[in-house]
């Protein structure tokens, strides 16, 4: 199951579209945009208006918008016959072949976009906190190797200095997630799971701390009172239900918490996914609309899903991939609501397939639960993932595999 952790492209067109109109009307270039009435003739020029904005200290996607003359009333200048033009393919290219240091290069796609009649460029530079601050390995051109090049409100590090110590600790913070709230800095704690141990070494713990920041700590404990099945339990070799709680701390403080389904007797734990229903137009009564669990890869729940998961074991292993053949995964809620609007628009092709799909196996269930039930839910999940597989298909060619700093 692949781990979506990008941008939509429609969405990435979409916001240049709203933000770069504003920012060229407002006359004034500043830290995470700047104009160039054309494209540039030296490489090493462009490369370093691109380094200086991926370093902005907004921590914003940057725009180098191409073809505004600021020196005649920020007019837009058509650039589409510029013999220096770059696509995005062509920039990609090009960047993977500097020698960046530590191979950390911001990453870039250019956004033709219709301005007052005119073409412009919006080379748009996605920064990633996991990769600030970029810099050379080697020099290229006037720009020197291993100085560190950023923005001072409206202007570029000049190209034989470097960013002020206050600058560049300010960069690094932002890398290590030191200007971060106690709970946005999760996600990449939770990615350097090895890095999580037992807070005790002497007495059996479910309680971990992480290692480098020991005030994060993470415990497990049963409940007690939970033993309801949920459809996407009954594939397992063993459907008993078992949940457990996950408290995330801080200095003793509880600051995430989630509820966890013990899977297989125990062989894999997940965060619980959660529930949405996909309503059909003109259809009344529950029974008429389609229920399913999904997670969201840009979720902290699907991050601690993934700190969850053992790939080392084969039971683990076994044991969520029948788990994912029941749960619809997406890579962000705006993603997941355009699956269900695929759905409404598909709602014949749904049904027919839901009519053909074979009856699902059902354990034995208490005299409470009617097994019915389950059958349908486990059809839909069915007949959905294999929807979800279509959709995906046709809708790929709308993500880059950019990750950002800032949820914009």
């Amino acid at each position: 199951m692949p781990e979506y952790d990008g941008l939509r492209m429609t969405d990435l067109r979409a916001r240049v579209a709203q933000e770069v109109p504003e920012l060229v009307a407002m006359h004034q270039e500043w830290t995470y945009w700047d104009f160039k009435r054309e494209w540039h003739h030296e490489r090493s020029e462009l490369l370093r208006d691109i380094i200086c904005l991926a370093n902005n200290l907004d921590w914003h996607t940057a725009y180098l918008v191409i073809g505004i003359d600021e020196e005649n009333g920020y007019i837009a200048c058509d650039v589409r016959e510029d013999p220096n033009r770059r696509s995005t393919e062509d920039l990609t290219d090009w960047l993977g072949k500097v020698p960046w240091a530590g191979s950390r290069r911001p990453q870039v796609v250019v956004v033709p976009l219709d301005l007052d009649g005119a073409t412009v460029d919006v080379v748009t530079i996605v920064q990633n906190r996991d990769d600030v601050p970029y810099y050379l390995e080697k020099g290229q051109g006037k720009l020197r190797a291993n100085a560190i090049y950023t923005r001072r409100n409206n202007t570029n590090t000049p190209v034989d200095g470097s960013a002020t110590r206050d600058e560049v600790e300010r960069l690094w913070s932002h890398r290590f997630g030191l200007d971060q709230a106690p709970i946005d800095r999760l996600p990449a704690l939770l990615r350097d799971r090895e890095n999580w141990v037992p807070e005790s070494q002497v007495y059996d713990t479910q309680k971990r701390c992480y290692k480098f920041s020991p005030e994060y700590t993470i415990e497990q404990e049963w409940e007690e009172d939970r033993d309801s099945p949920e459809y996407y339990m009954l594939n397992q070799r063993d459907p008993t239900p078992h949940f457990k709680r996950a408290e995330i701390k801080y200095y003793g403080t509880q600051i995430y918490d989630d509820l966890l389904v013990v899977l297989d007797g125990g062989r894999y734990s997940s965060p619980v996914p959660e529930w949405s229903f996909i309503f059909w137009w003109g259809s009344t009564g529950i029974d008429a609309n389609v229920s399913y669990c999904y997670f969201n890869e840009d979720s902290l729940g699907w991050r601690l899903h993934l700190f969850l998961y053992d790939e080392d074991s084969s039971e683990a292993r076994t044991a969520r991939r029948r788990l994912l053949d029941m749960v619809l995964v997406f890579p962000d809620e705006d993603c997941r609501q355009d699956f269900e609007l695929f759905v409404q628009e598909n709602r014949g092709e749904f049904e027919k397939r839901f009519a053909n799909a074979k009856k699902p196996y059902v354990p034995d269930l208490p005299d409470n639960y009617a097994p019915e039930h389950f059958e349908k839910q486990i059809k839909q999940a069915q007949v959905l993932r294999g929807m979800l597989d279509e959709y995906r298909k046709a809708k790929q060619p709308e993500y880059v595999p950019i990750r950002t700093t800032t949820d914009w």
